[in-house]
Parts: C-alpha cells; sequence; structure tokens
C-alpha cells in the first residue's frame, strides 16, 4: 500500500465521527465576532419545585446574564402542565427561549386537575420516525400556554429526509412553539424533505448526549435539553471546537452537515478566611468544584500560636484539607498559648547546595502546622516532601538508618509537646526534615498524594478518590530512535529469548526513517512490557519488573512492510515492588496528566484548557494533519511532561473496565483481574494524532486488545523510585 493512500484511508477514518446524511462539505454559516450571550462573572443557583410532576428536572448552576436550560416535558396523572413561573403564586411565567438568569431562583411548575381546568390534547404525529414510541405522542396542555418544542424526530432509515418542522394537521402552518399558544385540541404532524443535513452534538462529556438532528438546509437547529457534568457550568453550545463561535438557537440556520460542541465552565466556589487577627490574614479563594482548597500561608499572632483551620464558627470541626470543595466556605483560624516553634530543614544531599527552608511557625499544643511552599528542585535531585525523624539522637541524613526512621507527614495532624524536643526546658521545637530523589535521565519525578480520577459523563464516573505512591515517568513519549536501540541490544544479547520461529522488529513504525525523535507507534501492549524488561535488563541498578513468556508474533498489517509484532505471550501478575522500568498504571497516568498533588490548574488536556496548546491531535479543528509528530513539540503540563494529550495513544498496565461498580477510595489501584471480564482489553490513554479534542481530555478513556499495533499506539515507562537512593 502506497504511504499516499494509507494517510489518507487513516484520515477518512478520523472523519468516522461525523453521521452525516449529504455528502457536502463543512463550512462556517455564522460571522466570526459575535459578542458572548452570557457573563461569567457569578454563578447561579436555578432550582425547579415539579410538584411531583416527573421526569422532575434536576438543580441548574447558571452563569449571570445565560438562560436556564430546557427541560424535557413532564407529566402528571390527572393533570395538564401549564408552564414553569418564577413565583409559588404562578403570576410571573418564564420564558425559556428569552429570559436570562440575574440571581439565585426557584421555578414553580403549574399544574392543574383535568377534573376542573380548561385543556387540550396535543397530539404529536411523526410516521416513521425512530424510536417507534415516539411516532404518536400526546400531552395534555392548559388552554392558552405553550408547548415545549420537542426533539425532532428522524426518519427510519437515517438520513433518507431532513426533518422541516410541526405542520398542523391538514394545513400548511407551521407551528412556532416560542409564540404560539393551545386554545383548541391540537395535533401536530411532522414533515420532511430533501436535501437532508446532519445535525450532531458534542457533548464534551455532558450527560444525557443529545440526539442528533437530520434537516433541511436554512433550518433552524432545535436546542436540546439540558445537559449536566458534575463540577461544571454549562456554556453553550459553538459550532467549533475551540468554541470561539457560539450558536445562536433563535437566528442562526444550516447550511450543511454540522457538530455544535458543548462548553463547560468550571463551576467555583468562593472560600473565605477569618483569621482571628493573625497576619498576614489570607486573601479569598476561588476554588473549582470537586476540588481542594490552598493552605493559606504561614500567620502569626502576638503571644499565641496556631492552632488550625476550623470549618465552623464555633471552632468545633477541624477543616481537612484533603477535601473535595463542594459549596461557599468560611474557614476560622483557631489560636491558642504559643507552645511550640515548628522547623523547616532541608537537609541537601552531600555536594549539594542552594535554596532557603521554609520560615519557622509558631504553634499552639495540638495545633496544626500549614504546609508552606514546596523548596525548588537542586541539581540532580527533586523534593520529596516534609519529614518527621522518630528515631533517637541528632537526626544524620548521611545514616541509613536514620532515614529509615523518617515517616512522611500529615499536614492534617496535630503535633503536641510530646511530640516536640524540649531546649532548654519550657521551650519547645518540632522539626520537618526534606526528603530529596535523585533524578532520572528522561524522566520527571511525580510526588505521591491525592487526587479526584475520572469526571461525570458516559465512562469516566463515578469520581473516586484515589491515594498514589511517588514514582518517576518519562518526559516523553517512548521515540523510535529509543526504541529501536533498546530492542535491538536486547536481541543481540539474547539471541535465543524469542525462538527460531518468531521474530520481532526494532523498527515498526511508520515513517522510522524520516524523524528519529518522532514517537514509536505500532507496537503492542505486549511490544510495550517486552520493550520495560528489555530496558530494565540494560540499565544499571534495575531489574526486569515483568515475568513474560510463551511469546509469538505476527506480521503488522500495513507499511513499513514485513514488520512483526508480538501478538500473544504469558505476563504474569508483576512485583510491584522491583525497581524497573515498567507501564503505568491508569491512576498514576491520569495523575501525572493533571499535573500531580490537587490537580493544579484542573485542566481538561494536560496543562492546558486549549487542546492545541499542548497537543497534536484530529478532527475539523485538529492541527495534526493525520500525522504523529516529533515528542516535545507542544508545551509541557506543570511537572515538565510532554504529549499526554494527542500524539499516540499510550498503553498502561491495567485491564478496561468501567469505573462503576469500584471502591470510591483506592490506594494505588491497578486495574481488574482479567478473569473478571468478558472480553479482556488493556488501556490506552490520552488520545492520538486521529482523535478529535474530546477524546484526548485527561480523563478520556480508551481499551484496546493487547495485540493490536496500529498507527496509534505508542507508550511511555514509569519507575518506582529505590528507596535506599532516597536522601
Amino acid at each position: 500500500m502506497k504511504k499516499s493512500a494509507l494517510f489518507t484511508g487513516l484520515f477518512l477514518l478520523t472523519l468516522m465521527f461525523f453521521t452525516t446524511c449529504h455528502n457536502s462539505i463543512m463550512q462556517p454559516w455564522w460571522e466570526d465576532g459575535r459578542p458572548p450571550l452570557v457573563n461569567p462573572s457569578r454563578i447561579y443557583t436555578v432550582s425547579f419545585q415539579a410538584y411531583d410532576g416527573n421526569p422532575a428536572p434536576g438543580e441548574q448552576r447558571v452563569m449571570s446574564g445565560a438562560r436556564v436550560g430546557r427541560v424535557p416535558p413532564m407529566t402528571r396523572d390527572n393533570y395538564a402542565f401549564g408552564g414553569w413561573y418564577t413565583d409559588a403564586a404562578l403570576t410571573r411565567e418564564w420564558n425559556f427561549a428569552t429570559d436570562t438568569v440575574s440571581g439565585d431562583m426557584t421555578l414553580y411548575a403549574r399544574w392543574e386537575h383535568t377534573s376542573t381546568a380548561s385543556f387540550f390534547r396535543v397530539t404529536f404525529l411523526a410516521p416513521g420516525a425512530i424510536p417507534e414510541e415516539i411516532r404518536t405522542v400526546t400531552k395534555d396542555i392548559l388552554a392558552g400556554t405553550l408547548i415545549t418544542e420537542p426533539t425532532p424526530p428522524r426518519l427510519d432509515p437515517i438520513g433518507r429526509q431532513g426533518f422541516i418542522g410541526w405542520y398542523i394537521q391538514g394545513t400548511n402552518t407551521l407551528w412556532n412553539f416560542a409564540t404560539m399558544r393551545v386554545n383548541s385540541p391540537l395535533t401536530l404532524e411532522a414533515r420532511w424533505g430533501e436535501p437532508c443535513y446532519t445535525v450532531d452534538f458534542e457533548s464534551n462529556l455532558g450527560s444525557p448526549i443529545p440526539r442528533a438532528q437530520d434537516l433541511v438546509i436554512n433550518s433552524r437547529i432545535t436546542e436540546p435539553f439540558v445537559m449536566y457534568r458534575e463540577g461544571y457550568v454549562f456554556g453553550g453550545w459553538f459550532s467549533d471546537a475551540a468554541l470561539t463561535r457560539e450558536w445562536d438557537f433563535a437566528s442562526d440556520t444550516i447550511r450543511g452537515d454540522l457538530i455544535l460542541y458543548a462548553k463547560w465552565v468550571i463551576n467555583t466556589f468562593t472560600i473565605t478566611f477569618d483569621a482571628d487577627g493573625g497576619i498576614p490574614a489570607p486573601s479569598r479563594q476561588t476554588v473549582a468544584q470537586g476540588a481542594l482548597v490552598t493552605r493559606p500561608p504561614v500567620m502569626r499572632k502576638t503571644g499565641q500560636g496556631f492552632l488550625g483551620w476550623y470549618a465552623d464558627a464555633g471552632r468545633n470541626q477541624l477543616y481537612n484539607f484533603d477535601t473535595p470543595v463542594n459549596s461557599d466556605l468560611t474557614l476560622y483560624a483557631l489560636w491558642g498559648n504559643a507552645d511550640i516553634t515548628v522547623n523547616f530543614d532541608l537537609k541537601l544531599p552531600s555536594g549539594s547546595f542552594g535554596g532557603f527552608p521554609p520560615t519557622s511557625q509558631i504553634i499552639a499544643n495540638n495545633g496544626i502546622i500549614t504546609e508552606p511552599l514546596s523548596p525548588a528542585n537542586i541539581s540532580g535531585w527533586s523534593f520529596n516532601g516534609w519529614w518527621y525523624y522518630t528515631g533517637t539522637g541528632i537526626f544524620n541524613p548521611a545514616l541509613e538508618a536514620h532515614r529509615n526512621a523518617l515517616v512522611q507527614w500529615d499536614f492534617n495532624q496535630t503535633v503536641s509537646i510530646n511530640d516536640a524536643v524540649q531546649d532548654p526546658p519550657g521551650v519547645y521545637t518540632f522539626t520537618l526534615y526534606a526528603r530529596w530523589v535523585p533524578d532520572i535521565p528522561d524522566m520527571v519525578w511525580v510526588r505521591g498524594g491525592n487526587f479526584r480520577m475520572g469526571a461525570e459523563g458516559s465512562g469516566t464516573s463515578p469520581v473516586r478518590n484515589i491515594t498514589l505512591n511517588g514514582f518517576y515517568i518519562s518526559k516523553y513519549e517512548i521515540t523510535q530512535t529509543e526504541y529501536r536501540t533498546v530492542i535491538e541490544t536486547f536481541i543481540t544479547s539474547n539471541s535465543g529469548y524469542f525462538g527460531s520461529n518468531t521474530e520481532i522488529s526494532i523498527h515498526p513504525s511508520q515513517r522510522h526513517d524520516l524523524a528519529p525523535n518522532l514517537p514509536v507507534e505500532r507496537v503492542s501492549w505486549f511490544d510495550a512490557v517486552l520493550f520495560c524488561n528489555a530496558k530494565s535488563i540494560q540499565e544499571a541498578g534495575t531489574n526486569p519488573v515483568y515475568d513474560i513468556s510463551v511469546i509469538s508474533t505476527r506480521l503488522i498489517p500495513g507499511n513499513p512492510a514485513n514488520q512483526y509484532s508480538i501478538n500473544e505471550a504469558t505476563v504474569d501478575l508483576p512485583d510491584w515492588n522491583i525497581i524497573g522500568f515498567r507501564l503505568p498504571t491508569e491512576a498514576e497516568w491520569e495523575y501525572a496528566a493533571r499535573g500531580g498533588i490537587g490537580t493544579p490548574g484542573n485542566y481538561l488536556y494536560s496543562g492546558s484548557n486549549i487542546p492545541s496548546e499542548v497537543a497534536w491531535f484530529g478532527g475539523a479543528d485538529g492541527n495534526a494533519g493525520g500525522l504523529t509528530h516529533p515528542v516535545g513539540t507542544r508545551a509541557a503540563n506543570g511537572l515538565g511532561i510532554h504529549d499526554m494529550s494527542g500524539n499516540v495513544m499510550e498503553w498502561c498496565w491495567d485491564w478496561y473496565a468501567p469505573y462503576s461498580g469500584q471502591t470510591a477510595n483506592l490506594d494505588n489501584p491497578r486495574g481488574p483481574s482479567a478473569s473478571s471480564l468478558s472480553t479482556p482489553a488493556r488501556i490506552r490513554r490520552g488520545g492520538s494524532w486521529g482523535n478529535i479534542a474530546n477524546n484526548i481530555l485527561n480523563v478520556a478513556r480508551g481499551n484496546a486488545s493487547p495485540s493490536d499495533a496500529n498507527y496509534v499506539n505508542g507508550f511511555r515507562i514509569v519507575r518506582n523510585v529505590n528507596p535506599f537512593a532516597m536522601w
């Protein structure tokens, strides 16, 4: 197969996301520069009093100046619906098409009993529509009220004709749902025509996902019903993946196939601090829903020691800074006698210099230490947190016994005078020591910690609380050069490893002769595991993590030809304590992609909310051009790791299974067992050059057979720290 034909075919595969019913070229039908329709300066809560209507709408968080999301029609036995009102007396009707939000509010459903109310039955007829249950639908509507516009039905087979509108039966009168009110029994019938164009909706992890609409040219799109996404506020529908051109459902019309993209704005809360005379008093914080409050800097108060931040004005409930935020908060400082001086000692590795220790703190007996800012990494070493010495005598990091007596400090725990050193009598000091891990070339140290894994939405929920140990991870995706070097050396040194009838290739990737710093691809999960073991064998101080046997290989389809990949092998569960190279677990991968402790920035992609800044990706708004790109040419995330969004998908250790049913709080999770799965597949993360922006999100999940070796499969590696090398 010629390369040009192959790349064309791959590009067409990326367009399979677009379900169209007309072969037309997508083009813009709007003017740039339209001012935003919402003001994000304030977010309000909209509640619904459904009065036993079903389905009752959920609470919405709405930006100031935005419209309330359309809610699906409700039913209630023996009652007719009459709209939503802004007051319990039902005197001010709410118009979802035009009214905007300026404060917290409740909308009240109007119902009247059918035995006394003046109401009319409205019937919708859509012969041939799918699903069948929408072909005939009836609603009891109060006289003089508006009808909720339903989602346009689609004809069976899909794409045959486009929806024109709802017409009064037997007439050519098109029903206007925004202005026309029901004053008699009514039957509305769907009409279709040609040419047909399809409008798809990319929910960007919102749910429920709107149904696609088949429409005729110059039609107005029916605005979908409200979607929800935990931790986010809906910000409108946009005609481009970069979310720069907002769609106006009242005036914009279609002229071809179209995808509308949902915009989500991080739901934020305000955290206020009552310092009770402490200085400097902390400033307010704006915190994303589900994120953590940043511990305020150290405060001082003359003659008193800090005891901690409390969640209530009575200072009874100590606040845990590992608690995800889900509401506005005020935190209250509590002070006591100035009992203990807390010192921070950098204890730099031998031969190292630089840096300044954090300022000492004065706390009361049973008080809380405020976690200081992390010191900067020093040449050859990365900071690994603050530790407490539990041994006797003066701490000396050069002594292994002393290092083994260190325990990592939890800044949620209290310190008493019994923990401190008393010298001279009546003067108490408590010291925390910095620990350091040695740097490894082309790898980044990721400190252990907690984070919230996943997001509300299809395939990524429920969100779980995860705790991880620290680990090293590749700064870049494994390149073709590194792959060839490691595998070639392994084959040379282990000539009989594969057997006489088994081959494996050292350069399986496309374009391997053009750019050696391109990421390796066309590798199976088994190939990646073998690479980890091979690298562990070749590097001093490391040992193979995996036990691999019964290996077989096969030809990889496509170009370059005559290349082999491992398609079957027995890989036993690893010893997770071995110091060697391995694939990341899915949790480790997402933790590193999101920036480590506290998910700083809470970005959608690895290091940014704008995919083109950090990723090579596909689709109409992509930048990859149907190809991989040299590693490290997009911006790194906050940890200094490149290409965790896009370029190539990255194999992880875990078998794939939905998050539902898994434990909500996990320490170092490593995925389900293969025996529990009907069709075992391994996790792939990060998306690739062929994926649209929504599929390269930090939380987006993928999977494939471990024998799969196609053009989007690559990987990066991780390694545990050698505890004897830690200073």
